[in-house]
């Protein structure tokens, strides 16, 4: 996991907002890209990362190819709430 990543991670669980939220590596073509999915954002897609963790600004045209082209996928952090 990179450092920018561990340091995201970190931010988010302590708001418990993200609570459920669960970030995904895919890789398409030959760079890594990390979505963090929030259950209960409304917003799908605004939160992928690039390597550096920059966050990509892509048109509609842009995304489908994501989804479409997207392979190997794996969940890189989730939280699960600790009572």
């Amino acid at each position: 996991m990179p450092d920018w990543l561990e340091t995201l991670t970190d931010s988010l669980e302590v708001n418990d907002y993200y609570w459920g939220s669960k970030i995904y590596q895919y890789k398409l073509e030959k760079e890594y890209y990390y979505d963090l999915q929030i259950p209960i954002s409304s917003c799908m897609y605004c939160n992928i990362y690039t390597e550096q963790g920059n966050l990509v600004n892509w048109t509609n045209k842009d995304i489908e190819d994501y989804l479409e082209n997207r392979k190997n996928e794996l969940i890189v952090w989730k939280w699960e709430k600790q009572e």
